[in-house]
């Protein structure tokens, strides 16, 4: 069985991408409600955004101060050739942004794919760039589990992102089924203390 580091398959791979490029129509209800907290003049960047179809959607729900960060460039091409939304070059581990830079600070589909001491680490900059509030949509029930995926080891895992959440306070959370476009994800919202 492979021990491979993610992220650098991430940055070579296109194939994850491409299966998940969606119409950034299927997930307008989910936005809608998760993000009906914030008001639409506010800045949300979103790390791991693959081509940018959920800033998509969210730029669709009337939100134009939106960004992406990813790290393959052949996703972030697209994404800004097609969606038009501006995608810049990093991971959850290095934010090429000042300390509380965003309103909003979210991933989907991203963290289940860090392991062990990094994600204390991807949390700790998620947190950094972000003035007020961090959003995290996992798919998997939230227990702790590494799952072999395609035959690789320290490559995804089920967990309770909730121990993570240094100095900050659960707001809301919630079940996103694929009737939202959502695959079974479960998603938390987290404001920051001060």
């Amino acid at each position: 069985m492979m021990n491979e580091d993610p992220l650098e398959i991430w940055k070579q791979e296109s194939e994850w991408f491409e299966r998940n490029d969606l119409d950034p129509e299927l997930r307008k209800e989910a936005f809608s409600k998760i993000f009906s907290y914030f008001p639409v003049s506010c800045k949300l960047l979103e790390v791991g955004c693959g081509t940018g179809y959920n800033l998509v959607t969210l730029r669709n729900l009337g939100f134009n101060k939106v960004v992406g960060v990813e790290p393959n460039l052949m996703a972030r091409e697209i994404g800004m050739e097609k969606n038009h939304v501006p995608i810049v070059p990093g991971d959850c581990f290095y934010l090429i942004f000042g300390d509380n830079s965003f309103d909003v600070v979210f991933t989907a589909g991203v963290l289940m794919h860090v392991g062990g001491f990094k994600l204390a680490q991807a949390f700790s900059e998620l947190l950094r760039v972000t003035n007020n509030y961090l959003l995290i949509i996992e798919y998997y029930n939230p227990v702790t589990e590494e799952i072999v995926h395609n035959g690789r080891y320290n490559f995804l895992w089920k967990r309770d992102y909730g121990k993570y959440m240094q100095d900050t306070t659960l707001i809301d959370g919630g079940f996103l089924g694929k009737d939202m476009g959502f695959d079974n994800a479960h998603w938390w919202l987290w404001r920051k203390l001060r």
